[in-house]
């Protein structure tokens, strides 16, 4: 059986970049064959002779991938030889240069090689290799085996890497993404996190796997006809993938999205043809207006519409089984100990981790979840979220619960920040579903200690974000980010004022004796909107010695419904006493009073009142020092 999958047909056509012609058991009485062998076997020879001339193969990580041997008849798939190829030294820095003689022979005629065992069916294209870091893209040879050591037949195998010519679509892309180690983000004492770096795909997202899974289903089952209109209610990514395959395959598109979705996805989904119908995001999903009902109620109003329905439809998860799942394994060898992905439909969780369990039935597969979605808060809890993609308000058919043995439940904030550690520290722009994952993956990680390993899945990149959580304001408003240079306290605030409005006095009292009219004209010759009122006499000594306060809005309601009030004494219309603040504090403990109800505080010294700072006050000194 051929491992990651037989993507070649008869004719040896292979879909990917990485040709693997493996030629074996050729009958002595089949000259041709036996011919080809011995060419074969004669360009390997050359071409160990060309990488022991370049001093080694590359990295020291690099090792060969396992050989198979293949019937010439090519009716069965005899099984993988136990043998494995030795580590890659790492090549001397000062080695020698190639003999560019024998390069430049040997290359011509492996392709000539390559192109006859093509055309006599004796060999096949099969799974990728790992390629040599040979003079940027050439070959890779193994040793082949003499005929002593298979009997009477002889055996020969080797491998020819080169890059694609050209593709067939786009769409051949997708997938066989690569597995990135996390250096920085862990933890010391924690086991390995690896990271599958889905957004390298076409479209930039995991997503990919599935557009074309659900178009080509449709198409098999007539749901879809030539010409027809593919309605989806997405978060953004599943409308990519199923764009760009519909761009390829001539069909319109409508994607409904929530109002939380970032302006970038928008925008990108229009740039690929499609219509882009917005709906509330915070309303149940059973509401009408939900993009779930407004989806559901396009598809049944356009005619030829379909729906492919990443909720229910079986592909979403089949996708992920026939891909995903097998890639992590081969990629890993089979030494992965947890498998950590943030849910959304549960497609990718169900289909990768149950591959992967029927591999290894004692993985561990963990769910990351976004802090108010139905998987972890249940129905009772749910709350709005910020994160995009991931998470629920309802368990989707697509999702099966049995595969998950453990939840990390993830905030916002944990989600945003580890995000915009991953492009910071290693590098990765990620989204803040992979922020969700990479969070979880590392709590997971400081669980099982070293020596085990952890893969996570980045579900999409960091640039359709790069207004929301990659900006500073954003995060700030938010309260997710702390401001880089320290809050000015009080007392800056209150000398910055001074020297704007240097005739004012520092702070303006009326007394509860004295008239509401005198407080209006106080008032109006200083324009200010509010007064403390202090206790009758002279002294103001401490914080005690304020009484009240009057209010323009109130004193306004009070004289225009009685006139006479003009008259009354200050005591009868003052309201409570200000807020008051110490002018060590920083602006971040006065703001929330500011921003209520109050516009003003009283600041003071040492248990003495020395100002008043409004909420006028706070703003021109934020105005004035930016």
């Amino acid at each position: 059986m051929q491992r990651g999958g037989d993507r070649s047909g008869p004719n040896g056509k292979c879909l990917r970049d990485r040709r693997l012609v493996e030629i074996g058991e050729v009958a002595k009485e089949d000259r041709e064959a036996l011919a080809l062998g011995q060419t074969c076997d004669r360009l390997a020879k050359d071409a160990a002779a060309l990488v022991a001339g370049l001093g080694g193969h590359g990295p020291s990580d690099r090792r060969h991938r396992r050989g198979a041997s293949i019937s010439s008849r090519v009716d069965h798939d005899p099984p993988d030889p136990p043998f494995e190829g030795p580590a890659r030294p790492v090549r001397p820095a000062a080695a020698d240069r190639a003999d560019e003689r024998l390069l430049h022979r040997v290359l011509p005629e492996v392709a000539a090689v390559r192109d006859r065992a093509r055309d006599a069916q004796v060999g096949r294209v099969s799974g990728a290799v790992h390629p040599l870091d040979l003079l940027e893209h050439l070959v890779s040879f193994e040793t082949s085996h003499t005929p002593e050591d298979h009997g009477e037949e002889s055996f020969v195998y080797y491998a020819l890497e080169t890059m694609a010519r050209e593709y067939q679509t786009v769409l051949d892309l997708v997938g066989h993404t690569p597995l990135a180690r996390l250096q920085r983000i862990v933890p010391a004492g924690a086991a390995t996190v690896l990271a599958k770096l889905e957004y390298i795909s076409p479209g930039g997202s995991v997503k990919d796997r599935i557009g074309i899974k659900l178009i080509e289903q449709a198409e098999r089952e007539g749901k879809l006809k030539p010409g027809g209109t593919i309605v989806e209610p997405t978060s953004g990514n599943t409308g990519v993938g199923l764009a760009i395959a519909a761009a390829i395959k001539g069909y319109h598109c409508i994607f409904v999205m929530p109002d939380k979705m970032s302006q970038e996805k928008i925008s990108l989904l229009r740039a690929y043809g499609a219509e882009v119908v917005i709906c509330p995001y915070a309303v149940a999903a059973e509401s009408p207006e939900s993009y779930y009902s407004v989806s559901d109620r396009l598809a049944e109003e356009i005619p030829g519409a379909y729906k492919p329905d990443q909720y229910t439809n079986q592909g979403n998860p089949d996708a992920h089984y026939e891909t995903t799942g097998p890639e992590i394994w081969e990629q890993t060898n089979g030494e992965i100990d947890a498998l950590v992905i943030a849910v959304g439909t549960g497609g990718t969780i169900t289909g990768t981790g149950r591959y992967l369990k029927e591999q290894k039935p004692e993985l561990i597969v963990v769910g990351a979840d976004p802090e108010g979605s139905i998987y972890t808060a249940g129905e009772q809890h749910m709350h709005p979220y910020l994160v995009e993609g991931v998470g629920e308000d309802f368990y989707p058919e697509t999702f099966d619960k049995d595969i998950v043995d453990q939840w990390v439940t993830v905030t916002d904030k944990d989600s945003f920040l580890t995000a915009r550690r991953m492009a910071r520290e290693e590098g990765l722009l990620i989204g803040g579903s992979g922020g969700t994952a990479v969070h979880a993956a590392i709590e997971v990680a400081k669980q099982l200690g070293e020596g085990k390993l952890v893969v996570t899945l980045i579900p999409d990149s960091g640039r359709p974000y790069l207004s929301k959580f990659y900006d500073d304001n954003y995060m700030l408003e938010l309260g997710f980010l702390e401001r880089d240079e320290p809050s000015p306290s009080v007392a800056e605030v209150l000398n910055a004022k001074k020297s704007e409005e240097p005739d004012i006095p520092d702070l303006i009292t009326i007394s509860s004796h004295q008239k509401v009219g005198d407080a209006i004209d106080l008032m109006q010759r200083y324009s200010i909107s509010q007064l403390p009122v202090v206790r009758d006499g002279e002294g103001l000594d401490s914080l005690a010695d304020v009484i009240g306060s009057l209010q323009d809005r109130d004193l306004l309601d009070r004289v225009f419904k009685n006139p006479d009030a003009l008259h009354e004494n200050v005591a009868a219309a003052m309201q409570p006493p200000l807020a008051a603040i110490d002018a060590d504090e920083k602006l971040d403990e006065v703001f929330s009073t500011l921003s209520g109800r109050q516009n003003a505080v009283v600041v003071a010294e040492g248990g003495k009142p020395i100002g008043v700072l409004t909420r006028t006050d706070l703003l021109e000194y934020l105005a004035h020092r930016r």
